[in-house]
């Protein structure tokens, strides 16, 4: 994989029980869909700010982030 730059911080915006968290890398890994969501709406709030656009007019559905 090829940097894309020198500084980098990786995360998710996850809120997981202890259950979730002993699953992460596990053989059952996997997120719940209230989990998925929150963190597409996070994602979508990132990008909007990041243009320009408001926080609110994010949604939900990952089909319009781009």
């Amino acid at each position: 994989m090829q940097d894309i730059a020198d500084h980098i911080y990786r995360f998710q915006p996850l809120r997981l029980s202890l259950a979730e968290v002993a699953m992460i890398h596990g053989v059952d890994e996997r997120i719940g869909i209230d989990a998925l969501s929150e963190m597409i709406r996070f994602y979508g709030a990132l990008l909007a700010a990041e243009d320009g656009a408001t926080a609110a007019s994010a949604s939900t559905s990952a089909a319009t982030i781009r």
